[in-house]
């Protein structure tokens, strides 16, 4: 009798670590399809369901992915809410610094500098405290950085970046280079400070290494929804860097590229449908702006709360009707974008875009304003010498 009723126990066990399993399953298939509303569903489900000793241990870390899942989708309160309670988890230092990056990155997200500062810096804290033991060629034990460190400096450099401070943002950039020279997050930021300086073939020196970073993982692999993610990134920055430069056909190509990759993510690729829009409409293509216009919609909306994706959604239609000679429409746009978004690398950009329109109309008070907030954001920033020339010239 003690025997079966083992192995009935052995038998409801292992059901319901498959049933978790498959919950867990469904939450990875939600997520690789872009279906980030899906994916949290199914990984709060999965947290709800009774532990055992198997499961305990793993909740931290589904916790932690929630986290991510809602910064993801841009719900910050919850995904600081989320990763807080695991930040405080004690003994467990790489899971805690994970948490802490996943808040700031959140906090910066919200325009909370100083305390997206505090966690990049608790993470790096917890991670020289706790080092990794390996042995090396010699076969004497080593101290080796936690690979977290290098997104902590990730973070820090982002949040300095997001302050104009761009000195103390190159520097952790390169040191999270120095211990991942693969950091596909510390690539881009760096290529997008170089963007912002006007060093185009440095931007684009970065986003070619993003490119070219690792092997392309299996169709099975955890990892090939965030490889392509990367990958579609990569593209768009370079777009990105193309368009300022008034390459409107080599930003095109690069934004068709961004597409084909495959990256599922709705904020991606609203953002590279937002863009080919605002391209198109610059080469002429009304048409085809419109359609992009229209499809972009469709990612926006299954992103209501993401302050940065409406932003940019409200920037991109500004570009769109500026081109199509609505300006007064186009201003409006462009102010309801800086209102979302008070701060980051683009906010320049928004500002000079916003005072060449109140320029063409005639506003010439608002657009003094404009351009001088554009000119004062930083002395370095291409679109802040931009905007010092329009005022030299209004002068003279």
């Amino acid at each position: 009798m003690p025997l079966l009723l083992l192995a009935a126990l052995a038998v409801a066990y292992l059901a319901y670590v498959v049933y978790q399993y498959r919950r867990f399953l469904q939450c990875s298939a939600a997520e690789a399809r872009g279906d980030l509303a899906g994916a949290i569903r199914a990984m709060r489900a999965l947290l709800r369901a009774p532990g055992i000793p198997f499961a305990a241990r793993a909740k931290p870390w589904a916790r932690l992915q929630l986290a991510n899942l809602l910064f993801e989708r841009g719900d910050y309160a919850d995904c600081v809410r989320e990763g807080g309670a695991i930040a405080a988890l004690p003994r467990r230092p790489g899971l805690q610094a994970l948490a802490h990056i996943v808040v700031g990155n959140a906090l910066a997200a919200e325009n909370r500098l100083d305390d997206a500062l505090g966690h990049g810096r608790q993470a790096l804290e917890i991670l020289g405290v706790h080092r990794l033991r390996a042995l090396g060629a010699t076969g004497r034990e080593r101290d080796l950085p936690f690979p977290q460190a290098a997104l902590a400096h990730a973070l820090l450099a982002q949040v300095f970046a997001r302050r104009g401070d761009f000195d103390m943002a190159l520097a952790e950039g390169n040191a999270a280079l120095e211990l991942d020279s693969d950091s596909a997050s510390a690539r881009l930021l760096l290529g997008d400070i170089a963007r912002y300086r006007g060093e185009w073939k440095e931007a684009m020196r970065h986003y070619d290494r993003v490119g070219i970073a690792g092997p392309r993982p299996p169709e099975a692999s955890p990892i090939r929804g965030v490889w392509l993610q990367r990958q579609a990134l990569a593209h768009l920055s370079k777009a990105l860097t193309q368009a300022a430069q008034e390459d409107f056909p080599a930003a095109l190509t690069e934004l068709q590229e961004a597409l084909s990759v495959g990256a599922r993510h709705p904020a991606i690729l609203a953002y590279v449908h937002l863009r080919l829009a605002a391209v198109l409409a610059a080469l002429g293509d009304r048409r085809r702006s419109r359609h992009q216009l229209e499809v972009a919609k469709e990612f926006c909306a299954a992103l209501p709360d993401h302050r940065e994706v409406q932003a940019y959604r409200c920037y991109n239609e500004g570009l769109v009707l500026a081109a199509e000679d609505d300006r007064k429409t186009a201003v409006e746009r462009l102010q309801e974008a800086i209102r979302l978004v008070p701060s980051g690398l683009d906010l320049p950009e928004l500002y000079y875009e916003l005072g060449r329109l109140q320029r063409a109309l005639g506003e010439t008070e608002p657009a003094r304003r404009s351009l001088t907030r554009a000119a004062e954001m930083t002395p370095v920033g291409e679109y802040s010498r931009r905007s010092r020339r329009l005022l030299e010239e209004e002068s003279a």
